[in-house]
């Protein structure tokens, strides 16, 4: 997003809450931010080592026993951060105690918990300048922390999970890391005692002069600004966030930055990074999280990167991204809750994008699954060729190595609700696949490929961009509301660049369904030459069956597509999953009269009967992540097809508890090695379970409808906050 700066402009928020994509189900506030406290709901866990909840509360009343953080902390370094506590200091305390111990360490501080993020001591610990920095936890105690002036930098080397630095809240106890209200000055305690910033905050400036309001800020200029301007970073290996709420900042709320190793030159790639359970608000003028350019990955001949998590995150009030990954290699975006972007008129006089996920400039391995956007832009696999628009050299950049703006991609079984314009878009992808995601309401292109290159419109600073190849387009629900004049183009794509058509480069299109249930919008201003399908252009509208082939197209079907009266979209049959509490079973309930279903788990697929179970492999059944998805396609009289998809959690240290859930008939089974549980469904409606292990009766709006989502959070938890989930059809009733 170009940062324009235009201050003339208030802030203004929005927070706007919707129904389910088709308006049947609930859709109430709650979701990760809901009251995390002990009330009655579910199956709390009973075995061994479970901690009760008698000794919960606020402040600095968390001291009643003995807790998992014991065993934890036997082996590491463990830093408390809890302002609540009357013995906190950050000038005589050294956070290695959760209280005042009344003991000193060898350097004179006193064993005791620090108050805030407000020291150079804090930061040395969780991010220093040089050495090793591994095996550490942050535990931070209930409470709003200011992040300004510098923001808060969580940076590791680890090699391993034993290895790994933590930050996280304390048994599940809301805690904000704030920017705003930021003041004019402000103190923090340095090396050497307390040191005054003024301004605290500022917007960046180009030069010193291109603003009056610019001041000099040593190594940078600046406006002075009353909210900080990046308040968290996370980078280096085996580095976890978890259970914080995010909010105040200028720029970007969570950066996912690169690390040079001390000579300046070497990179050190990001590995085993971890943003779990967040609630993140959005920016004045950007991203919610973002991931910045990391050079190139494995498939264009550099190093390794990844695994980055973004699991069961919600992401609210974003001025442009949700989630702008910028030349990042093998993120996994899973169960997030993205609402309520800021209006397109409060982004400090730029206008805001709306945007949802977006991957772009070089990135490859992108997993997007699971995720529930109301009200924002969908999901992009391409960008604007950024890794060539600057200087390129080492150490400041990596070559202007992309031919794709994205490699080996997957959009899968997310829902996309009132978009203001596209839902998925595509551009100069190389092996992308947009599968069984659910459109609702959307007012442009439900799938937008956008081309540039070869041809006219190609960046000038990257003419050596590639067209896309390989896409494929299956299993997807698009159903347009009250379309503007851009659409909806179901499929789009310049002429320039795909004279014969996509599937000319490998595009394949499957089982799709297109239904406009307010039926077409007639326009005499076709778009940049654009090719439209399901769209009326002067030349009279393009039916499937004359299109088809141009985009590798078989067995889509089309809803009131102009050659007949309007009438209601298909509801998509029964589609659920369920996989038991060891991951040793997976069953699966798909359309009774589906023609051919597909069942994949991460990704190895197998045909099967539409209704069934089987034992999972050892490979299914491993330490880590995992994702289950089945697809069909159906017969006349019905939808094209049918999707839906899971994802559990068998736990590793350090990389996530274990977590699992399934839906049989109308119960759902949950299990998970925690805490304290959530489970939110849909717009963050909150289902009122506090326990860990147990089964619930889906409410009767969860058991009808065309698509909805569970979300089973695993609030504490030894092995790591996680999120595991559901996305389902329930049938006809």
């Amino acid at each position: 997003m170009q940062k324009t700066l235009l201050f003339s402009l208030a802030l203004a928020t929005a927070c706007r809450e919707g129904s389910t994509p088709d308006d049947s189900g609930p859709a109430t506030d709650g979701g990760p931010s809901a009251d995390r406290g002990p009330t009655d709901g579910g199956t709390p866990n009973t075995g061994p080592g479970d901690v009760g909840m008698e000794d919960g509360g606020s402040g600095g009343g968390l001291d009643a026993g003995p807790g998992w953080e014991d065993e934890h902390c036997r082996n590491r370094t463990c830093i408390w951060i809890r302002q609540g506590d009357p013995g906190a200091s950050d000038v005589i305390c050294n956070g290695r105690a959760r209280v005042d111990r009344g003991t000193t360490d060898q350097d004179g501080r006193r064993n005791c918990p620090l108050a805030s993020f407000q020291s150079a001591y804090l930061r040395a610990l969780m991010a220093p300048n040089t050495g090793p920095n591994r095996s550490k936890t942050f535990f931070v105690g209930e409470g709003t922390y200011r992040t300004y002036p510098f923001g808060i930098s969580l940076v590791g080397d680890g090699q391993n999970a034993d290895e790994g630095l933590r930050l996280s809240n304390l048994r599940g106890e809301k805690v904000v890391l704030s920017g705003q209200n930021c003041p004019a000055s402000c103190e923090y305690q340095g090396p050497n005692g307390p040191v005054t910033v003024t301004p605290c905050c500022a917007i960046k400036c180009d030069s010193c002069s291109s603003d009056p309001r610019c001041v000099d800020l040593g190594d940078d200029c600046g406006v002075p600004w009353d909210t900080a301007y990046r308040p968290v970073t996370i980078a280096g290996r085996w580095t976890r966030i978890e259970g914080m709420e995010i909010e105040g900042c200028i720029s970007d709320a969570v950066t996912v930055a690169t690390v040079a190793t001390l000579d300046g030159q070497s990179l050190v790639p990001n590995d085993h990074l971890y943003l779990s359970n967040n609630r993140i608000h959005g920016c004045q003028i950007n991203e919610n999280i973002k991931g910045l350019r990391q050079g190139p990955g494995p498939t264009q001949g550099g190093p390794y990167w990844g695994p980055t998590e973004i699991i069961g995150n919600e992401l609210l009030e974003m001025g442009s991204q949700a989630i702008d990954a910028t030349g990042v290699q093998n993120w996994r975006v899973e169960e997030n809750h993205l609402h309520s972007p800021k209006p397109v008129d409060a982004c400090l006089g730029t206008p805001c994008d709306g945007g949802g996920i977006g991957f772009k400039n070089g990135g490859a391995l992108a997993r997007v699954r699971n995720n529930w956007l109301r009200a924002n832009n969908g999901i992009t696999m391409g960008g604007v060729a950024g890794s060539c628009l600057e200087d390129t050299s080492p150490p400041n950049g990596f070559g202007c190595f992309q031919r794709y703006e994205h490699q080996d991609g997957r959009v899968e079984n997310n829902v996309i609700a009132d978009a203001p314009r596209h839902g998925l878009m595509a551009y100069q992808c190389d092996d992308c696949g947009y599968l069984g995601n659910y459109l609702s309401n959307f007012r442009g292109a439900g799938f937008f490929l956008q081309d540039d290159c070869p041809g006219p419109r190609c960046p000038s600073h990257n003419p050596g961009l590639l067209p896309s190849r390989d896409l494929v387009l299956a299993h997807n629900h698009f159903g347009a509301g009250a379309l503007s004049t851009e659409g909806p183009y179901f499929l789009a794509y310049f002429r320039d660049v795909f004279p014969s058509g996509p599937a000319a480069n490998g595009m394949n299109a499957l089982a799709n369904t297109f239904c406009a249930p307010q039926g077409l919008l007639e326009t005499a201003t076709p778009e940049l030459d654009v090719a439209r399908f399901a769209h009326a252009e002067p030349q009279g509208l393009y039916n499937l069956p004359d299109y088809a082939a141009q985009v590798g197209d078989q067995g889509s079907r089309v809803y009131n597509d102009g050659a007949a009266q309007l009438a209601a979209c298909p509801a998509p049959p029964r589609c659920t999953l369920s996989v038991t509490a060891d991951a040793g079973i997976v069953r699966w309930e798909g359309a009774a009269d589906g023609v051919q279903c597909t069942l994949a788990i991460d990704e190895v697929e197998s045909t099967v009967p539409c209704q069934g179970e089987r034992a999972t492999t050892p490979g299914e059944r491993g330490p880590g992540r995992h994702y289950l998805s089945l697809r069909a396609e159906l017969g006349p009289g019905q939808p094209a097809g049918a999707s839906c998809g899971l994802s559990y959690q068998l736990g590793a240290p350090f990389s996530g508890s274990r977590c699992t859930l399934g839906l049989v008939g109308d119960t759902l089974q949950y299990d998970a090695d925690g805490l304290r549980c959530l489970i939110v469904a849909d717009d963050g409606q909150d289902l009122g379970v506090r326990g860990c292990r147990g089964t619930l009766t889906l409410p009767p709006g969860l058991r009808s409808g065309a698509r909805h989502h569970l979300r089973f959070q695993v609030l504490e938890a030894p092995d790591g906050q996680t999120t595991c989930g559901l996305m389902f059809t329930p049938g006809s009733q």
